[in-house]
């Protein structure tokens, strides 16, 4: 029982490397463009989302529209709540 275990892992690796070596520049193509998707349209969308509640918090606190577009173009274009930190103290 378990030399039929090992032997069907050791295929089935063997079929996983086949197939990694056969669509190696697919599977290349595929990391490329799923990591530029997250980094060009997924992460600036997370971004906005979050720069907007904070924005929309504060004019709803202050009353003030003018405060509140100014920390969201400041919280968009610093990268986001992480770095808006850094952009204040500059």
């Amino acid at each position: 029982m378990v030399l039929l275990r090992e032997k069907y892992l050791k295929n089935s690796m063997q079929n996983i490397i086949t197939l990694f070596n056969k669509n190696r520049w697919l599977i290349l193509a595929v990391v490329i463009i799923a990591g530029a998707f997250y980094w060009y349209e997924w992460r600036p969308s997370i971004i906005e989302k979050e720069c907007s509640s904070v924005a929309f918090r504060m004019m709803k606190d202050t009353g003030s529209v003018a405060d509140s577009d100014t920390l969201y173009n400041l919280c968009v274009s610093s990268g986001g709540l992480d770095n808006i930190q850094d952009a204040l103290k500059q």
